[in-house]
């Protein structure tokens, strides 16, 4: 029975197949040509700063519509900007390293173009997870001083860490380096500003003032403006005697630097103001320098700090998503480093030349070196600061 049944299905598939024209797909088809395989000639800049600078990707069989283009570095798939058949154009990828493999794959085409080594390198560096640090200063000898907690650390610029101070208070709310390399810090929202003899140790008062206070700055001649919420600005002199002024009395103040004979504060929600020395020590009418309803997305952030480059460019810390903002000399307005900084810059303050150290606040909690470089890390721009003061 069985024998039966399976003569009758063969004989059945013996009919239909006789009647039917039957195809083998052909997996060789040796005059097929694919598409010109995409070659990668040089790369321009020779390195690269990571979500920083612009990438040109040089060669031939490029496909224009950039999404045709397929572009790895390393493992990490990265979008072309723009392209034609001889080049791509494409953002630096957080992808750091000396010897980053560069691949192009193209639809239709046999081979992948690749380039290597590319070098990557990051805008930013980090001295570890040091906790929240409060304020953060900077000797004459690229020595950075972290307020942590009751705590004052000296990271010296290889990184190594060692203990500076221990306070008799909760937090520094803003740290300087002041004349003869004593360190001065302002306890947060406290009547006492203190110092620390260089070598460190204990904090000594150095002035007690009528109204509570949360940040100063040094001028060419070693005075103190200093300033807080609703207690106006002070000048405090050398000889540690003080001077209260009628300007900012009822107003918060969350930053004050002094820049090219004036002091700048910054007052919360409301933008940058400035008042100029003058040759009595006296200062002159305030005046405002940066309406804060005019900082574009800026504008919903909180101000944390400010500083100035040595060409007068404005630095603003603040908590948005990119933390720094930059108001040009010019007045013109420009997110620093969009997309490759941590956030919040709580505070910041340059090196001797041109790095920018920022105190990060969140959970991220370290302190950052930025490199600022607005070139790349062959054709370098630099930026520096301007003079500091209590450390020349």
């Amino acid at each position: 029975m069985k024998v039966y049944k399976f003569s009758l299905v063969l004989l059945l598939g013996l009919i239909i197949l006789s009647g039917c024209e039957y195809h083998v797909p052909t997996v060789w088809q040796p005059n097929k040509r694919g598409a010109p395989d995409p070659v990668i000639s040089s790369v321009e800049p020779s390195a690269a700063y990571a979500g920083i600078n612009q990438i040109r990707l040089i060669g031939k069989n490029f496909l224009p519509i950039p999404e045709e283009n397929v572009v790895y570095f390393n493992t990490t798939k990265v979008p072309v900007v723009s392209a034609d058949s001889s080049e791509l154009r494409l953002l630096a990828p957080f992808v750091i390293g000396d010897s980053v493999t560069i691949k192009v794959v193209i639809s239709g085409a046999y081979l992948i173009g690749k380039y290597f080594p590319y070098k990557i390198v990051a805008i930013s560096t980090d001295y570890g997870k040091l906790g929240f640090v409060n304020s953060i200063t900077v000797d004459a000898e690229e020595n950075l001083y972290a307020n942590i907690g009751n705590s004052v650390l000296r990271l010296a610029p290889s990184g190594e860490k060692t203990g500076y101070a221990t306070l008799t208070f909760p937090k520094a709310s803003c740290m300087r380096m002041g004349p003869g390399g004593y360190l001065y810090l302002q306890e947060y929202n406290s009547y006492v500003l203190y110092s620390i003899a260089p070598g460190g140790g204990s904090a000594e008062q150095f002035i007690r003032v009528s109204k509570k206070l949360r940040y100063f700055d040094f001028d060419k001649y070693g005075n103190i403006y200093a300033g807080g919420r609703k207690s106006g600005l002070f000048v405090i002199h050398p000889d540690t005697t003080a001077t209260k002024t009628d300007e900012y009395k009822k107003e918060t103040i969350n930053s004050i630097r002094v820049f090219d004979g004036y002091v700048y504060v910054a007052l919360d929600k409301k933008g940058i103001y400035r008042n100029q020395i003058l040759a009595d020590g006296t200062l002159g009418e305030s005046e405002l320098v940066f309406d804060w309803e005019d900082a574009g997305e800026f504008s919903d952030a909180t101000i944390n700090d400010i500083t100035f480059s040595e060409n007068g460019d404005m630095y603003i810390a603040t908590n948005h998503s990119d933390p720094i903002l930059v108001v040009k000399s010019d007045g013109n307005t420009e997110t620093l480093f969009k997309g490759a900084l941590l956030s919040p810059v709580n505070n910041f303050v340059w090196g001797n030349a041109h790095y920018l150290y920022a105190a990060i606040g969140g959970k991220s909690a370290q302190v950052s070196r930025i490199i600022m470089n607005r070139g790349d890390p062959v054709n370098h721009v630099f930026v520096s600061g301007a003079p500091y003061y209590g450390r020349q």
